[in-house]
């Protein structure tokens, strides 16, 4: 793939802003409410860039590339070899939803990353979905439902100007 790409999904409140560039891997740009001023979602006080990759595996013999070595879920081999395929929209009265899809050709997985906002609720809920389309097994070890980057946009001291949250339910 040697054209990048710009996906923009506004959900609601919300606007999600995804980018796939020369190498083909979709990284989060940006998690932005739609009232934000423009000036502060195109400008960070602290990176030039701080889009991360979508979506990070770890796979049994598989680690990461080589600026790290311990077991922490960033820079995985997998990760730097999914590649974009596609990506739809739907949304009804209940949700609107964006699917992503990557593909590692080595591994024979694919990645279907969610996005769902619920109607009057700026919340973003996301989560990921493997499927091993090749022809030998593989171990799953690590996948997170998110990698956020982008978030350092607007304030020195961005950190409060976000809420994370996580539900613990059966």
């Amino acid at each position: 793939m040697a054209e990048a790409i710009n996906i923009s999904w506004q959900a609601g409140a919300l606007e999600v802003v995804l980018t796939v560039g020369g190498d083909g891997i979709v990284r989060l740009a940006g998690i932005h409410h739609v009232d934000q001023p423009k000036t502060a979602r195109d400008s960070s006080a602290l990176f030039e860039d701080a889009s991360l990759p979508l979506t990070d595996i770890r796979l049994a013999g598989e680690g990461t590339d080589d600026t790290k070595s311990s077991k922490t879920l960033i820079c995985g081999l997998v990760t730097e070899r999914l590649q974009y395929q596609r990506h739809h929209e739907t949304s009804d009265s209940k949700q609107q939803t964006l699917e992503v899809i990557s593909r590692d050709d080595v591994s024979g997985i694919t990645v279907t990353t969610t996005f769902i906002v619920y109607p009057g609720t700026p919340a973003l809920r996301c989560f990921a979905t493997l499927h091993n389309e090749g022809t030998k097994d593989v171990i799953l070890c690590q996948v997170n439902s998110l990698v956020v980057g982008g978030l350092a946009h607007g304030s020195r001291k961005w950190w409060h100007d976000y809420v994370a949250a996580s539900a613990t339910n059966t």
